[in-house]
């Protein structure tokens, strides 16, 4: 199991703001690096990061404005090419020269830019409930993701500060669940344990830092770039995610050459925690088969 104890470093990104990172798993040996999806933080990883821990190294990090890394010092700091170059001095900062890259959510545009940035040093990609930009062009349609989207881009600054402290001091943990089921983002399995702790991460972000990286988000797109990807690729979808359909998980896998595609069936946007052990299975077969990680330890035998 992965310990709760928590070791958190930091690195420095090109903007000078101090990006933090944690090392979990194996000393040694093959590698895989996290990247979260908007407004999450390393407690979205636990099950995962739980069936990888002996037979990896694993490293999670906070965006800017997330969990432990400070505030951008920069707007230019808050483009999916700058969190990917994080990512990239994150490798460095652990002494890694390769890696496997994990995403989810938009932790799935992040990895891809890291392969536009740095091909020749990752060893597999696995976007996870991801789209390749453009997020409001594919999320929560027909109503609700352009309406958050013109609440992102117009309201005031003033506004929008306001607004998301409201948010965050209203978000009872059984409210964010019931809003997050009825918005199609959660399904019935989802532990409320985890809703606890997205809800104690959403009070920790920076809002002009999270606003400047939704609208990168959207302005963003790798399209162009995935039909010279080389990597082994593996794309997970949910059956039923509003945020990344699953029509769009499939456009994915099949402009990556060689790339196979993994469906969890009813699953929503946090398939990562309410049906772990799908997710688990297909990203674990699909390393082992690749050679990206260790063999499984065997259990001690009684003499």
């Amino acid at each position: 199991m992965v310990s709760d104890e928590r070791h958190v470093q930091y690195t420095e990104s090109a903007d000078g703001t101090p990006i933090a990172y944690e090392r979990h798993g194996l000393r040694e040996g093959p590698a895989i690096i996290f990247a979260n999806g908007l407004t999450t933080a390393r407690f979205f990883w636990g099950p995962l990061m739980a069936a990888l821990a002996d037979r990896a190294q694993l490293v999670t990090w906070d965006y800017k404005g997330h969990g432990d890394s400070a505030p951008a010092r920069s707007p230019e700091g808050c483009t999916i090419e700058a969190l990917a170059d994080d990512m990239i001095r994150v490798m460095d900062a652990c002494g890694l020269e390769r890696a496997s890259l994990v995403g989810f959510s938009m932790g799935g545009q992040v990895i891809l830019e890291a392969w536009r940035a740095a091909s020749g040093r990752i060893d597999a990609l696995v976007p996870i409930l991801a789209t390749p930009g453009r997020i409001f062009d594919h999320a929560l349609q027909p109503i609700l993701g352009p309406l958050l989207h013109g609440v992102v881009r117009l309201a005031p600054a003033p506004i929008w500060r306001l607004a998301f402290g409201g948010v965050g001091q209203a978000m009872r943990p059984e409210v964010a669940h019931d809003v997050g089921r009825l918005m199609g983002l959660l399904n019935g399995d989802a532990p409320r344990p985890v809703i606890r702790s997205y809800r104690h991460g959403f009070r920790r972000l920076d809002p002009t830092t999270l606003r400047a990286i939704v609208q990168a988000s959207h302005a963003h797109t790798a399209e162009d770039l995935l039909g010279s990807i080389t990597a082994p690729t593996l794309v997970v979808a949910g059956e039923r995610d509003p945020f990344a359909p699953l029509e769009v998980s499939e456009g994915i896998q099949r402009a990556i050459p060689g790339a196979t595609l993994a469906v969890v069936p009813r699953g929503g946007h946090t398939a990562l925690v309410e049906q772990p052990e799908v997710v688990n299975r297909a990203v674990v077969a699909f390393l082992q088969d690749h050679g990206l990680i260790t063999d499984a330890p065997q259990p001690c035998q009684r003499q």
